[in-house]
């Protein structure tokens, strides 16, 4: 008898696994799916409503995490998720996880992780309905991608909500940097230069590399335009003046665009005086949303 009830329990160990993916139909937790994608296993997340229809048509709301971060345990993801679901949004959560072999490959779409969202998206539309296009976001080093996605990728964003970037590129190419004061013209010959890195901070230093210089200052796409963007960043980070001259950018080229900025800082979003304004980022994102869907 002692017996059975250990090959019971070492059964039950494997009883997660499956047991997740059974109740990520519809009850909010994490599905996996995985695949490779140029030679190297890459993951995303995705998150149901509680009550999932599969005949009903969702938009994918894809949510792509910071630096150190998944696409499984994120906070960003687990707040957004919490938001939609409480404004009754129709969404589907998808949560691809960033480049593990460059850090530039997520910063910069055009680097990697562009190529690798069109394959999560092509992936995601075979298993559920989603519209053609999508609602993207992203926290620090997730909204540099996001806005730069958006930009160069209009035929698969309807709308835009890039968080505390800690570079952008404007519409016309210009690039701005939080270590950087103002915006440089010409991001190949700045970042093409490594002498212009030595005061910077060690992450922004990643970015004086000959790819990424080639990358920085991509011009947005045509139809770019037709895409809404939300930008937002907190009152105490370092980032902030960088992230407003990128909205005043998109309002000067025509954009339409909508800020907000709630009292953080970059982090510590575990601590009392931040926690409930952290939560402004998810919810001021979903309410964006809800908007630019009609709903």
């Amino acid at each position: 008898m002692f017996r059975i009830l250990i090959v019971i329990c070492g059964c039950l160990g494997l009883i997660p696994i499956s047991w997740e993916a059974t109740a990520a139909e519809g009850g909010g937790l994490p599905k996996r799916f995985s695949f490779k994608h140029r030679g190297v296993e890459r993951e995303y997340f995705v998150r149901l409503p509680k009550n999932y229809d599969p005949t009903k048509r969702f938009w994918g709301l894809v949510v792509f995490h910071g630096g150190g971060g998944n696409g499984r345990n994120h906070w960003l993801v687990k707040d957004m998720y919490r938001a939609a679901m409480k404004a009754d949004l129709p969404v589907i959560v998808i949560s691809p996880t960033g480049s593990r072999t460059d850090p530039n490959e997520q910063r910069f779409p055009s680097l990697g992780d562009g190529g690798y969202l069109r394959r999560v998206l092509q992936d995601a539309k075979s298993r559920y309905r989603l519209n053609p296009k999508i609602l993207l976001t992203g926290y620090s080093r997730g909204a540099q991608f996001a806005h730069r996605f958006a930009l160069q990728n209009p035929e698969h964003v309807h709308a835009c909500a890039p968080l505390a970037a800690g570079s952008w590129t404007s519409p016309d190419g210009t690039f701005q940097m939080y270590s950087f004061p103002g915006r440089v013209k010409d991001a190949a010959k700045f970042l093409g230069n490594p002498k212009n890195a030595a005061d910077m901070p060690a992450p922004q230093r990643q970015l004086f590399v000959p790819a990424v210089a080639k990358a920085a200052g991509l011009k947005a796409a045509q139809g770019a335009k037709s895409i809404r963007f939300l930008v937002m960043c907190g009152m105490e980070d370092v980032r902030l003046p960088a992230t407003r001259a990128f909205a005043n950018s998109l309002t000067a080229n025509g954009y339409q665009v909508d800020t907000a900025w709630p009292r953080t800082s970059h982090g510590g979003r575990d601590k009392t005086k931040y926690a409930s304004e952290f939560l402004k980022y998810s919810r001021s994102t979903i309410g964006f949303f809800q908007r630019a869907i009609g709903k």
